[in-house]
């Protein structure tokens, strides 16, 4: 262990874990490397930073603990522990230091004592471990260097005393804890004491192993059986155990806990095979593009360079009882208001008012319509329109934020304060039918009422299985608004209806009337401006009404609008400074954040296996679909790509395949040669329920709205784009065969919108 600096006494800690696995370690310094480069960039710095000066304790196992030593004991920087890990792999595990006999150890474990020692005389920090030391602890740095690196296979034991003291041997610490991550978080506790804050717990392992990268010494050990070594090997070096209990120990606590782990390339690589760090180097870049390892270095980087309290205790990380799993309260979204500007949606309030015509009070059927669409269409304001131009056809309407269950709870609990009804009446009749639970007594109220009322289910999800959260009586009626079309799978033809992009003049008299130039609605000029900003925009009332917000208050004028909007795209489609005429309290973005968070967590597989499959397929189609043209994108596209089968057989191709945009997965093909389309269709799937892409007719070419088109490339980090756009070009160029057919000709005229 090293501790880098004394944080002060009420300064949260951050706690850095480095695993075990010989060269393999040049991983953990390659994915150091790129969070302390963003962390140079996020805080403008005019030269690299430090790891010691952002994490307060650092251990390590094995090359580990060496690489712990480096950037703590001696704060070094990233780059110069590369040079120095480098420097050193060519020395330690050179044929020229290699011994005759294999008897405890096949490397001379003085060249790396030596080696050590040259690195530690040079940085002029001391040659002590401790800085200051203390009385009971004098060791010398290339003892611990020699300690937490002596693999029984490698080199042999080192035995270490104090002062009057006997000697005690050490060998690697990878035959017992090759994660330390837990004697990190015990270390830490140690040493700043149990209500000590921590901020962070990074924990990086040099690549799965596969059935275990270490190659077999030539003669008996001096002591370890070899059968033995082998089988502690094998448990010692599964370090997932470790990690998968911190992962479930510490899955209620937000961006606490980070592990890191490149899942390719290093499965063939012995710890001792120095030269292949190339190689090795490859694959940690490739894995670090990935956008979800991408998104959780900028995380981190966010920690280090914007702390925040996390109000975790190092006593409490050390024991699962102590962590106290407190109830998140529910975060409603406040019931929104109609538009004061409400434009346009004629066809549709239409519909909507004669679908639920005026009837007699407490009659039947149930009537239930579906608003579905892209998040910022405009469903939830047609819903509320409607609600308000038909408010006398109800004698009660109600607003439901159906966007999970206790949301949903949390709406009828309202409802059941407003009518005296379950906890809120206690002593009524209808609280005694509810049994005092607030949404069965507003469930059973709803079902049993006589009157005509309307339910707005606003943002409700098809795929949560909120059904018994309906109420169950054949009357009243309900109208939904979701991003999800598979909810109208279970309503008739004409109780559903996509909510697209507004008509043009529509979205641009509602531009104007944000803006409050209502009064020059009947300017050519001015229109004509409006115009090409609406279409700029994609005509997505969202996006349009708070642009005339901004116009409104001055952050842009009519006429600059769309240049402005080319330069700062992504800051202004973040923005959430203004709201608009609806009062939304979420930015253009945010509304696909929302989808993209809800991908996420079923990729993790919080929703089964078969979910999580299918949820990593859409990631990978969304972050594909970023680099070709918004519209037109052909499914014939992966189907050739995967028939030319030139990928396999490409090593640059392969690389940016299996490593970066994973497509290998989707262009799979069967024995007989063609391309097997399960799991794309899958993946569009996802993405439809998202309403993320849209389909044709035929369901075999997809559209994504300009601004989701946009946003799929402004939320990919920086790092990974030049991947994704490699994996696009790949894509394409493959699928492009030397036939000179008829369909192969109308096939390349259909690829050049994504080409150009």
């Amino acid at each position: 262990m090293t501790q880098p600096a004394s944080p002060t006494a009420d300064e949260p800690v951050n706690l850095l874990a480095l695993d075990g696995g010989g060269i393999r370690g040049v991983l953990e310094l390659l994915i150091l490397d790129e969070i302390m480069r963003r962390v140079r960039y996020d805080l403008n710095l005019a030269e690299m930073p430090r790891p010691c000066d952002y994490f307060d304790l650092i251990g390590g196992t094995s090359t580990g603990g060496l690489i712990a030593l480096m950037l703590g004991r001696l704060q070094m920087t990233t780059d110069e522990a590369l040079r120095t890990y480098n420097s050193l792999a060519r020395a330690i595990f050179s044929k020229d230091n290699k011994k005759w006999s294999a008897q405890d150890g096949v490397f001379k474990a003085t060249t790396l004592k030596d080696k050590v020692q040259e690195v530690v005389l040079k940085k002029g920090l001391g040659d002590l471990m401790l800085d200051p030391p203390v009385q009971s602890n004098k060791g010398k740095a290339f003892e611990a260097a020699r300690a937490t690196t002596a693999a029984p296979t490698f080199f042999k034991r080192i035995a270490i005393s104090e002062e009057g003291q006997a000697k005690e041997e050490f060998i690697d610490g990878g035959l017992g804890c090759n994660n330390p991550a837990s004697e990190v978080l015990e270390e830490a506790r140690d040493i700043f004491g149990n209500d000590r804050l921590v901020r962070c717990l990074i924990s990086i392992r040099t690549g799965y192993p596969g059935t275990i990268g270490l190659s077999k010494p030539d003669s008996f050990q001096k002591v370890l059986p070899t059968k033995l070594v082998n089988v502690l090997k094998k448990i010692a070096t599964d370090c997932e155990k470790t990690a998968n209990g911190l992962s479930a120990r510490f899955k209620d606590l937000e961006n606490f806990y980070f592990r890191f782990n490149v899942a390719h390339g290093a499965e063939g690589i012995s710890l001792e095979e120095w030269e292949k760090i190339g190689v090795l180097t490859e694959h940690t870049k490739a894995y670090m593009a990935e956008v979800s390892v991408s998104k959780a270095i900028d995380e981190i980087v966010d920690i280090l360079c914007h702390p925040k309290n996390t109000g975790v205790t190092l006593g409490s990380t050390c024991s699962v009882p102590r962590i106290p799993n407190v109830p998140q309260p529910v975060q409603m979204r406040p019931q929104p208001m109609p538009s004061s500007i409400f434009t346009g949606r004629k066809n549709i309030i239409e519909t909507l008012e004669a679908f639920f015509s005026v009837r007699l009070n407490g009659s039947a059927p149930r009537r239930e319509y579906l608003l579905y669409g892209l998040g910022g269409a405009g469903k939830t304001q047609i819903a509320l329109q409607f609600a308000k131009e038909c408010q006398e056809r109800f004698e009660r309407i109600f607003w439901i934020d159906a966007s999970n269950r206790p949301t949903i709870e949390q709406s009828y609990k309202g409802i059941a304060a407003e009518n005296s009804l379950g906890s809120s009446g206690k002593g009524s009749k209808e609280a005694e039918l509810g049994g005092g639970n607030d949404t069965k007594a507003v469930l059973q109220w709803l079902a049993n009422s006589n009157q005509e009322w309307l339910i707005l289910f606003d943002n409700y999800e098809s795929t949560k299985n909120l059904h018994d959260l309906i109420p169950s009586s054949d009357r009243g009626n309900i109208l939904y608004t979701s991003r999800d079309p598979a909810l109208g799978l279970t309503l008739p033809r004409n109780a559903v209806c996509e909510v697209l992009e507004m008509e043009g003049e529509d979205a641009t008299t509602l531009l104007l009337r944000a803006a409050q130039l209502e009064k020059r609605e009947k300017d050519d000029g001015i229109r004509q401006q409006a115009k090409h900003i609406v279409e700029t925009l994609g005509f997505l009332p969202l996006a349009i009404d708070i642009a005339g917000a901004s116009i409104c208050m001055g952050r842009c004028h009519l006429d600059d609008y769309i240049n402005t909007f080319h330069k700062h795209r992504e800051e202004m489609m973040k923005d959430c400074t203004f709201r608009g005429a609806s009062k939304y309290n979420q930015a253009v973005y945010t509304a696909w954040d929302i989808s993209y968070d809800a991908l996420k967590d079923f990729a993790k597989g919080r929703e089964g296996a078969t979910r999580c499959q299918d949820a990593k397929a859409a990631l990978q189609l969304l972050n594909l679909f970023a680099f070709l043209h918004n519209e037109g994108i052909m499914e014939e596209l992966f189907k050739r790509a995967g028939e030319s089968q030139r990928l396999g057989n490409n090593p640059k191709a392969r690389y940016t395949f299996d490593y970066s945009a994973k497509l290998s997965e989707l262009l799979i093909v069967d024995v007989d040669g063609s391309w097997d389309p399960f799991l794309f269709r899958k993946g569009i799937s996802i993405l439809l329920s998202f309403s993320l892409v849209t389909k044709d007719q035929s369901g075999r070419y997809f559209s994504m709205h300009v601004l989701v088109h946009s946003w799929a490339r402004d939320h990919m980090p920086s790092s990974a784009q030049p991947h994704q756009l490699c994996a696009a070009t790949a894509l394409l160029s493959s699928s492009i065969s030397s036939r000179f057919l008829t369909g192969d000709y109308a096939f390349r005229r259909q690829l050049l919108p994504h080409i150009r």
